[in-house]
C-alpha cells in the first residue's frame, strides 16, 4: 500500500477508506487545506 508524505497522520486512515472506494470503482475527489486528490478510476 502506498501512503502519501503530505497528508497529516490524522487524515491516514480518511485515505485508506477513500482508497477501498476507489478500488470498489467509483469517482473520488478529495479536496482539503494540506492536499488536493483527485482520481478518475475506471473498470
Amino acid at each position: 500500500m502506498v501512503y502519501t508524505t503530505i497528508a497529516p497522520r490524522n487524515k491516514v486512515q480518511e485515505i485508506i477508506i477513500n482508497i477501498m472506494e476507489i478500488v470498489s470503482g467509483n469517482n473520488i475527489e478529495i479536496e482539503t487545506k494540506s492536499f488536493h486528490l483527485r482520481i478518475n478510476w475506471s473498470t
